[in-house]
């Protein structure tokens, strides 16, 4: 329907070759995994190196009443989902399954469409010190 959020995920990773599968983790309460346990569909949007605007904007979370996607270009991607035309890469998914790990979702995902920046760049990552706080 029209109910949509946006979220920073925490531990992106792939999950499967065939068929191509997803897995992200979400913290727990996020109203993204309300929507994720009613079908809703996901991008993620892999943001360029460098440039941590992305990072601070969709860090922070949002309740269901505010828009995610204020002040920033979007698209609509082949799935319906939002998605920013300035990312590296954009994948598509379908949920396929989710689990409870701690105070975080892990969501699983079948990419259903992906896309590519032809020009390339490389992708912003954030790794931590140490994985037992931050």
């Amino acid at each position: 329907g029209e109910r949509r959020t946006a979220f920073l995920g925490s531990w992106i990773q792939q999950a499967s070759f065939d068929p191509p599968v997803v897995s992200v983790a979400i913290k727990a309460g996020r109203f993204a995994d309300e929507l994720l346990a009613a079908g809703g569909v996901f991008a993620l949007n892999v943001g360029p190196a460098g440039d941590p605007t992305l990072s601070k904007h969709f860090g922070r979370g949002f309740t269901p009443e505010q828009d995610p996607y204020a002040g920033l270009v979007v698209e609509r991607g082949a799935t319906g989902v939002e998605v920013l035309p300035s990312s590296l890469a954009v994948l598509e998914c379908r949920p396929s399954g989710s689990f409870r790990a701690g105070d975080h979702v892990v969501w699983f995902g079948n990419v259903v469409a992906a896309r590519r920046r032809p020009e390339g760049g490389d992708p912003a990552v954030h790794i931590r010190k140490n994985g037992l706080s931050y």
